[in-house]
């Protein structure tokens, strides 16, 4: 498990961790990032976080309503607007995919990490969410996820 390997003092949840109301799998989470000593997890809320705020105070994690500023990076759940000169805003809500279209008009859709100068917008951690396809331009960079690999999309790759 990715945790055991790289002991993370805190772990960002980038919202919409929790698609739902109130089950028994919300008691299960919490039991579970219960286990993993030495971390702080945190969850910055997306639209999808539909929990009443009384299950929130009950959560190991610890909630933020709004961006969260750590360093250079602005933490987010939708990119920001606007990004303070110097700053990245991590973020996701976007699930973005890059479509890679071949010689003979096949083509494949894959997520991806897209990078645009103010922006990092990482993929969805799951297969349920659908994929937004991002059209980039010259100063955007794309990563695909491929069979457990992150490949890079060079700019003269044929997308979309």
């Amino acid at each position: 498990m990715l945790h055991q390997e790289f002991r993370p003092t805190h772990t960002y949840f980038l919202g919409d961790l929790f698609h739902s109301d109130w089950n028994e799998q919300w008691e299960f989470l919490n039991d579970f990032l219960a286990q993993l000593k030495g971390t702080e997890f945190h969850l910055i809320k997306g639209n999808h976080d539909v929990l009443g705020p009384e299950f929130y105070r009950q959560s190991i994690l610890t909630i933020h309503d709004q961006p969260l500023i750590l360093s250079e990076l602005v933490l987010s759940h939708e990119p920001l607007k606007s990004v303070p000169p110097g700053m990245l805003n991590l973020c996701g809500h976007i699930h973005p995919g890059v479509r890679l279209a071949g010689k003979a008009k096949q083509s494949v859709m894959l997520p991806c990490f897209f990078q645009t100068p103010s922006h990092l917008i990482l993929p969805a951690f799951g297969n349920f969410t659908g994929l937004a396809q991002v059209r980039r331009n010259e100063r955007d960079s794309v990563w695909a996820i491929a069979n457990e690999k992150i490949i890079p999309v060079l700019s003269g790759t044929s997308i979309g």
